[in-house]
Parts: structure tokens; C-alpha cells; sequence
């Protein structure tokens, strides 16, 4: 193995290492989807894996409404319009367990580019 890619190996095990082991659930977006998640947003929304979370969207795990009688969809969608226009987001939200249980959360949307691809 070339000592570049033994590098880039390493790094990606660090970061990995670190996203998996913060107390706080990290998800990824593109698209309005989900394409990753950390193990503490496994445990958060008591589901079996994060392929529950993958290719759905923030409103998935939202009850129809906010408190404040929005419909979580488009207002998901504004809010993370909102991030990648201003580079981060942050707010309170009501999401919803799988097992229907709902609970306030305090988000934050970041903007993160790489490549050609935005992610938050």
C-alpha cells in the first residue's frame, strides 16, 4: 500500500472513529436525505440500525406539525435552505421516536462542501 493511501486510510478511521463516539446524534444530509448517521442517533430515535435513517428525510422523524402549527416538511426544508444559504442553522424542533414518542431537540445544521457535493 502507497503511504498516501495508508495516510487517507488512517484519517478516514480517525474521523469515523470520533463521529461514532460523540455523545450528541450526527446526521448527514444531501438532497434533503439522510445518507449517514452516528451511532448515538441510533439510540436517540431507538431504532435497530441507519439504514432506518438512509434515504429519508428530517420530516421523517418529525411529528406532522412543530408546536408552532408548521408543517414539519416544509419547514424542514426551509431550515435546511437556510443552512446551506447561511452556512448554519440552528434551532429548536420536535422529533419523533420510532416508537411514536416525541421530544424537543435543539439542531444544528452546518453547511459542509466538499467536492461538488453540499452536505449539512
Amino acid at each position: 500500500m502507497e503511504p498516501n493511501q495508508q495516510f487517507i486510510e488512517n484519517q478516514e478511521l480517525k474521523y469515523r472513529s470520533m463521529f461514532n463516539s460523540v455523545d450528541d446524534a450526527i446526521f448527514l444530509i444531501s438532497e434533503g436525505k439522510f445518507v449517514d448517521c452516528n451511532t448515538s442517533a441510533i439510540k436517540l430515535f431507538e431504532t435497530d440500525s441507519k439504514e432506518a435513517f438512509i434515504n429519508t428525510s428530517p420530516a421523517n422523524i418529525s411529528p406532522a406539525r412543530q408546536p408552532n402549527g408548521s408543517d414539519s416538511t416544509e419547514l424542514s426544508l426551509k431550515m435546511m435552505m437556510n443552512a446551506i444559504e447561511n452556512k448554519s442553522n440552528r434551532f429548536e424542533w420536535i422529533h419523533k421516536k420510532t416508537n411514536g414518542e416525541l421530544f424537543p431537540a435543539e439542531v444544528s445544521l452546518t453547511r459542509i462542501d466538499v467536492k461538488d457535493q453540499i452536505f449539512i
